[in-house]
């Protein structure tokens, strides 16, 4: 029973770690990411700010979350404002 038991737990952990695993999205085409260009440039003071509270947090949550509108907006896949905050950083690293 003990050989059983085990191997269904081994079964459940993989369906498991199958289940949480991230679907990739689409590209951004270039109208999202021109749009993204536009809102950073007209944001940049807060999203660029050294300091950091909770009242800034939450500014700047709800910034990246209308950034996220504006571009969804757009778009034809719907993006969160953590998506949309990833996606800068990674083309601020590349630049």
């Amino acid at each position: 029973m003990a050989d059983m038991s085990s191997s269904q737990t081994s079964n459940s952990i993989n369906m498991d770690t199958a289940a949480k695993k991230r679907k990739r999205g689409p590209n951004y085409t270039a109208s999202e990411l021109s749009v993204l260009e536009e809102e950073f440039a007209e944001n940049r003071p807060l999203l660029e700010s050294n300091f950091y509270d909770k009242v800034t947090q939450a500014k700047l949550k709800l910034c990246w979350q209308q950034i996220a509108d504006k571009l969804n907006s757009v778009g034809n896949h719907f993006r969160s404002g953590i998506e949309i905050k990833e996606k800068w950083r990674q083309m601020v690293k590349k630049a």
